[in-house]
């Protein structure tokens, strides 16, 4: 469907430049492709242009849509308020920017809890590979996995109180903290560079939380980690590209949280640790990161992965689908202590995957998600597998068990 891909790599470790200073410039912008009959980013017949979306995003609730034209992509500081921010933004973004840095002026004892109206039920913490950018107009399997789960999750029971997005495109900028958002209205950030010019317009409306981000403070100081709010975040791509696919109607509360700043693999699951009992109050523990992480190596209209890239998803997959089952472990905790321990040892030559390992993440922020879910326990299912690009595996796993809904035994679908 496109020739090449843009660049969605960034220039800051947290997301916040408007693109690589080191990209290939011989990659070249990609056309607006055609989705279900309907040319992305071009409104329909009778719709206004400001309107207008993407037809897989199409519904009487959706709340992913295009932003106005008019002022997308001015780089004034009126309208990106913050220097070095992600652009392009809309004008209705940079209100909500105002928006929260009014609210970044309160202290974190402000931030108080109510309690819901109604319970959420426990939610597993789901590990998704999150792709390109262009997973949101593209036609594949990890599009259509992405939507079946959003099915999945259209039963009222099921649905969570709040996301608690950890996505490997917010590597804190502190020297010890973690960053939690909590800007009640974030804006959508365009953190990648040379793709569709539609995929620059699309802005992701859910909501934020205070209350959200205060119960999520408490939880990383019960975990031994020092953090800061961030009242200017805005949802990257990581966050807000395949939650637009799983839940567009965006009603949801989003709050991302940082990767932690050392990357190192025992403190991202000592991370999931932390954050485990959120889940148990019907917070969804949401990570995106990947499996394979190579942009040097992606091509197009290659079948096979390479081997180095079959050889490190094919151990991911053993640690996580095959350790909590051996006979040895005397019980479940044992088992994902296991599983986890090989995990934070992705990079060591005991695991014999470190060259397949170094192919596979050239730097280690897009494996750490995996060891923040797979760290705040549960066993392990495989929700989905492919493969894009050739060498970027798409798997997605999910730890604990699935809501029910209303009728419905364990184990059922």
């Amino acid at each position: 469907m496109f020739k090449k891909m843009g660049s969605f790599m960034t220039s800051r470790k947290d997301g916040k430049g408007k693109g690589s200073e080191e990209e290939d410039d011989s990659l070249e912008p990609l056309p607006s492709g055609e989705y279900g009959g309907v040319e992305s980013g071009s409104p329909r017949e009778g719709e206004d242009e400001q309107e207008s979306q993407p037809p897989s995003l199409l519904g009487g609730a959706s709340k992913v849509k295009f932003a106005e034209e008019e002022g997308v992509g001015s780089m004034s500081l009126e309208n990106m308020r913050e220097p070095g921010a992600l652009a392009p933004i809309s004008i209705e973004a940079a209100d909500k920017v105002a928006e929260a840095e009014e609210q970044a002026q309160g202290k974190a004892d402000t931030l108080q809890l109510e309690p819901d109206a109604e319970i959420a039920q426990p939610q597993p913490a789901i590990f998704v590979s999150m792709g390109a950018p262009t997973m949101l107009i593209e036609t594949s399997e990890a599009h259509a996995f992405f939507r079946e789960l959003g099915m999945k999750y259209s039963y009222k029971e099921r649905k969570p109180g709040c996301i608690v997005c950890i996505s490997a495109r917010w590597v804190s900028d502190g020297q010890s903290n973690i960053k939690i958002m909590s800007s009640e209205h974030p804006r959508t950030a365009h953190d990648f560079t040379g793709f569709a010019d539609c995929l620059y317009n699309v802005e992701y409306l859910a909501p934020g939380s205070s209350e959200a981000a205060a119960r999520i403070a408490e939880a990383l100081t019960a975990g031994g980690f020092d953090w800061d709010f961030d009242g200017l975040r805005a949802f990257d791509f990581g966050c807000w590209s395949p939650l637009a696919l799983i839940f567009p109607e965006a009603k949801i509360p989003v709050v991302q949280v940082s990767l932690h700043p050392s990357l190192d693999p025992k403190t991202h699951i000592a991370l999931g640790e932390a954050l485990a009992p959120l889940r148990d109050e019907g917070y969804l523990l949401f990570c995106s990161g990947a499996v394979t992480h190579n942009l040097m190596e992606l091509t197009f209209g290659q079948e096979r992965p390479p081997p180095w890239a079959v050889a490190f998803d094919g151990w991911v997959d053993d640690v996580l689908l095959h350790e909590e089952h051996k006979s040895s472990h005397g019980s479940y905790e044992a088992a994902w202590h296991s599983r986890n321990r090989r995990l934070a040892a992705w990079m060591d030559e005991s695991e014999n995957v470190a060259p397949s390992a170094t192919a596979a993440h050239h730097t280690p922020e897009h494996f750490m998600p995996l060891l923040v879910a797979a760290g705040s326990g549960g066993a392990a299912e495989r929700l989905h597998h492919s493969w894009m690009y050739g060498s970027m595996s798409m798997a997605s796993y999910m730890f604990g068990p699935f809501p029910l809904k209303d009728g419905e035994e364990p184990g059922g679908g």
